[in-house]
């Protein structure tokens, strides 16, 4: 019996030491953009459940991004294959980790996730504006890719900007006016598909 017994703590000791492998990465990356960011990344939770969890500084800025992804069991040994530059503009750079958007704008940094709606920007307006304002031009920058993707799960937190030019594209495709190069971002969709839910868009907000 107290074999038995000494074997199960000696199970549960490898165990318990498996599972920590792997918890945390702290990383330095420069990234093509020319920002230098410095990410922590270990698992939260409990020995039942763990999860990811990230905090992003970029140097000169004065906050951090942070988020965590229960979807992830494990750190990753390098996060710099799976941080993917998105796009640049005047003040902004947007990027990707999994599924979530690290921006940066001005002196500050912030993110949100893929899924990221007006109810969530609505809420996150009566909590602090200067998240609001890293998070609206980091949106603003991806609709200026002209990806439907974007546009399509985005735009209605344009319009809280007050300026028609953030909408413009829509009202060219609710009339059918694409580029080629338009239609070749967006070739897993229609020309209808778009046009039509630019149309409905419009109505929506009385655009």
């Amino acid at each position: 019996m107290k074999n038995i017994c000494a074997i199960l703590v000696i199970f549960m000791v490898l165990t318990t030491f498996a599972g920590c492998q792997n918890s945390e990465l702290k990383q330095s990356i420069t990234t093509e953009y020319g920002d230098h960011l410095k990410i922590h990344a270990y698992l939260s939770g409990n020995l039942h459940k763990r999860y990811f969890t990230c905090k992003i500084y970029c140097d000169g800025t004065e906050s951090f991004a942070y988020f965590y992804n229960p979807k992830i069991q494990t750190v990753p040994s390098d996060l710099g294959a799976d941080l993917y530059s998105v796009v640049k503009t005047n003040n902004t750079r947007v990027y990707k980790l999994f599924d979530e958007f690290i921006v940066i704008y001005n002196d500050l940094i912030d993110n949100f996730p893929s899924t990221y709606n007006l109810e969530d920007f609505i809420y996150g307006q009566n909590q602090s504006d200067s998240v609001n304002a890293v998070i609206y031009n980091g949106i603003k920058a991806l609709c200026q890719m002209r990806r439907f993707e974007y546009i399509k799960q985005f735009s209605s937190i344009l319009l809280y900007g007050d300026d028609e030019a953030d909408i413009s594209i829509i009202k060219l495709w609710a009339l059918g006016e694409f580029s080629k190069e338009e239609l070749a971002i967006n070739q897993d969709y229609s020309k209808e598909e778009i046009t039509k839910w630019c149309i409905d868009f419009l109505s929506h907000y009385n655009k």
